[in-house]
């Protein structure tokens, strides 16, 4: 007769997870201002674990500082990640430069006064503009995905990062900031290209993940997307993301009149000292839970032909072991300077699982 163990699973939510994506415009806000604290305040007052970047700079070093990176940019010398890091008290930054560029006179034939700047990218000089990802968790591994180059436009990118949370728990965290193109082209190929890449990342084996950390029994929560998509919700690059992802604000926003829109952050100026507030929503945050699966050996009493026991496993899936608890854009109330950027930043709780093992 078979000798059978049997098994029931739960989940349990180890802890909440909390993620901020922010495209700070190199840290000139609004009104034109150049202040890293600015952010870093906005940041603060919300105590994320995970803050993912965008349009963010590194103009430190003794060759670079003296001209602005982009010409919305201005003269400094910061390692701006690193700078925001620190001010957030986050262990862990990893920072992937898109392009290397730097702004210079124009030496076409122009009229000066109507266009007398320019920005020349990869030359020899010049300070870095990219994406990052800041963390209180540590950063198992780091990797980057350049897109390829649309016609002559800027170059763009995605960086994705390990973590190893609390409890043996991994996961991917990737930020992007995808191109702008009127009819949404630009952003459905590298959709695309992104998707392959987020494939490829579900992909890796998790020794490979695993190489540097203590984590060699920890289970993957899945992988979290965030940045600035420059695609409003009904183009072809968000719709190819949630063929494979979850989008947030659709599953769990607090407040059915609010769109998620977070830009123009200062809104626009109407008659009468009023303001047309944010219109486009551009920025998102998409997740895909991991469907764990652990197996149990059965042992079915029978003997094989060299009289040793037949142990067959069977494998009981798991629920999902991330979801959206709440997900907000800070606004005006939430402690956010509006002013610091062209974009508000957006914000996501999750509740992160672990399976639990009973025996019957």
């Amino acid at each position: 007769m078979a000798k059978s163990s049997t098994w029931s699973f739960s989940t349990k939510m180890e802890q909440e997870l909390k993620v901020i994506t922010y495209n700070v415009h190199s840290c000139v806000g609004s009104d034109s201002v150049y202040s890293i604290d600015r952010i870093s305040r906005t940041l603060a007052n919300q105590n994320p674990d995970i803050v993912c970047l965008q349009e963010i700079e590194d103009n430190s070093g003794d060759e670079r500082g003296k001209v602005p990176i982009r010409l919305w940019s201005t003269t400094h010398r910061s390692h701006q990640p690193q700078e925001i890091a620190a001010h957030l008290n986050m262990d862990y930054c990893a920072f992937a430069p898109a392009v290397k560029s730097r702004v210079v006179p124009r030496t076409t034939c122009l009229p000066s006064k109507l266009l007398p700047l320019t920005e020349e990218h990869d030359g020899p000089y010049g300070g870095y503009f990219g994406n990052a990802i800041l963390s209180k968790h540590k950063i198992l591994q780091t990797e980057h995905y350049a897109f390829r180059r649309f016609k002559r436009k800027t170059c763009r990118n995605a960086v994705a990062c390990f973590l190893e949370l609390p409890g043996n728990i991994t996961m991917w965290v990737v930020t992007t900031h995808l191109g702008v193109h009127p009819t949404g082209e630009e952003q459905y190929q590298q959709a695309k290209e992104l998707f392959e890449f987020l494939t490829y990342l579900e992909n890796l084996p998790l020794d490979h993940h695993h190489r540097n950390s203590t984590a060699t029994n920890g289970s993957s929560a899945g992988i979290i997307l965030c940045g600035d998509l420059n695609s409003l919700p009904w183009f072809r690059s968000i719709q190819t993301l949630k063929s494979k992802m979850v989008d947030a604000w659709e599953i769990n926003h607090t407040n059915r009149h609010d769109k998620g829109h977070t830009f123009p952050a200062a809104g626009l100026p109407l008659l009468c000292c009023r303001y047309l507030p944010s219109f486009f929503r551009l920025d998102y945050i998409f997740y895909k839970s991991s469907s764990i699966t652990i197996s149990s050996m059965t042992d079915h009493g029978d003997q094989d032909e060299d009289n040793s026991r037949l142990i067959c496993p069977t494998t009981y899936p798991t629920n999902s072991s991330i979801e959206i608890q709440q997900i907000y854009v800070l606004r005006k109330g939430t402690g956010a300077d509006i002013m610091g950027s062209d974009h508000l930043a957006l914000c996501a709780i999750f509740g992160v699982h672990t399976p639990q093992e009973d025996t019957l």
